[in-house]
């Protein structure tokens, strides 16, 4: 007997399921994505059918395997994971309910549930303090995680009197002395050996990943050095120096006198810039930007003003856009900025960092748009603040872009381009 096509078998497994039997419905379901194992409407019925969270995930995921930008398939596999995280918990597979929930955690911070349930299924009371707080920063009014948060802090003072230990900031774990290696993790935890920690063999990823997690959730209730140093050092054990770079600045600016750490932020700043430049001598220039009518080519050199209270940025930024026929201007902070526009005149676009000494980026980018003769200046934050809040302060101040650093070279100048227009040097 030959098998029904799958459009049959879904439609009827489509009828069966709007009457309310959804035993059937799950039977031709199962059968549509037998017959056409690539049809994803088919996953997403059979995912809404399944018995279990589990089922429902595996159907899901699959349905993204076939088209990774099913938005219908990504909401749901959020629920499908958490449920599953939740029955897993409820059936005492503490691993693999840490695993599930952790994975939620990262795709939905702010969700209170997934951090309440993470912190039932750790055997780290001071883990569990972390998960609850952030529990009561998303909803102070949360009982559950208030009685928890006391007996956890129970625990940990039980613990501290009989046994003071050091804890590695990044997995929790316990030993009788400081390490600048964790024993458990294996991350390198001194920012002098951050060539070791770049090229570290030995780290356990998945251990520093959770410890990540852990770290930046944390970020919203301690922004502090301490926080962002250790979350720096855990993305240097992981092999992802732009995003070190990023904390780290965030960490001098909480300590700008600490010039052994500034001076191995600018050791590693300076290896990222010795990498192979992405972008050509010249740029290619797009033709939707040589020829933008509201942005004609100059026949001078346009000019770019770098407010940076880095050197090593401000230097890289220049350098950048010099290569392609850009004239910069460089300032150290806001008072500078306006002080170098007095004297040197209006540029054409400017690169504005975030957090300055004196007049942050905020201010001046407030302070340009309320003068006439700079209101229209393109202004970029750059910053390695990478936070939605500071995406939509920057928009209210006057910003037109926002751009991360570190930064692609590549990506600078096109920005650049696109808001500044293309030197006319360029290409000639």
């Amino acid at each position: 007997m030959l098998q029904a096509p799958a459009s049959d078998l879904l439609r009827q497994g489509i009828a069966a399921a709007r009457a309310g039997d959804r035993a059937k419905a799950r039977i031709l379901f199962r059968d549509a994505t037998n017959a056409e194992p690539t049809n994803e409407n088919a996953w997403l019925w059979y995912a809404g059918m399944a018995e279990t969270p589990f089922e429902a995930m595996a159907c899901l995921e699959h349905v993204l395997s076939i088209n990774p930008n099913n938005e219908r398939a990504k909401s749901g596999l959020k629920s499908a994971r958490l449920n599953a995280g939740v029955a897993a918990a409820k059936a005492n597979d503490r691993g693999l309910a840490r695993e599930l929930l952790l994975r939620t955690a990262e795709e939905d911070p702010n969700n209170e549930t997934v951090w309440l349930w993470l912190s039932g299924v750790t055997d780290d009371p001071y883990e569990a303090v972390s998960y609850l707080h952030r529990v009561l920063e998303l909803n102070p009014n949360n009982e559950r995680a208030k009685t928890g948060l006391e007996f956890y802090q129970g625990r940990i003072r039980q613990l501290e009197e009989h046994q003071a230990a050091w804890s590695c900031p990044v997995c929790l774990s316990k030993a009788s002395e400081p390490e600048t290696q964790c024993h458990c993790c294996k991350s390198i935890l001194d920012i002098s050996q951050h060539e070791m920690a770049l090229n570290n063999a030995e780290v356990d990823k998945e251990r520093v990943r959770v410890g990540l997690a852990r770290l930046q959730a944390s970020l919203a209730s301690r922004d502090d050095y301490a926080t962002h140093y250790y979350i720096g050092m855990a993305f240097l054990n992981l092999g992802k120096i732009d995003d070190a770079l990023g904390h780290f600045y965030d960490a001098r600016r909480h300590n700008p006198d600490d010039e052994g750490f500034i001076a191995q932020v600018n050791a590693i700043q300076e290896k990222w810039t010795a990498l192979p430049p992405a972008v050509p001598e010249v740029a290619p220039v797009p033709a939707d930007v040589a020829n933008t009518p509201d942005k004609p080519t100059r026949k001078d050199p346009q000019f770019v003003m770098i407010v940076d209270d880095s050197p090593t940025i401000r230097k890289l930024v220049s350098m950048t856009l010099s290569r392609v026929g850009y004239q910069m201007i460089e300032a150290g902070d806001g008072h500078e900025a306006l002080e170098r526009m007095q004297t040197e005149g209006i540029p054409d676009l400017i690169l504005l960092d975030i957090g300055m000494p004196g007049m942050d980026g905020f201010t001046l980018c407030k302070i340009l748009r309320n003068d006439p003769q700079t209101a229209k200046i393109p202004i970029v934050i750059l910053t390695g603040k990478d936070g939605l809040f500071n995406k939509i302060r920057g928009k209210m101040a006057g910003s037109n872009l926002y751009l991360t650093k570190p930064f692609q070279p590549e990506e600078l100048v096109q920005i650049v381009q696109k808001n500044c227009g293309v030197p006319a040097t360029v290409g000639v």
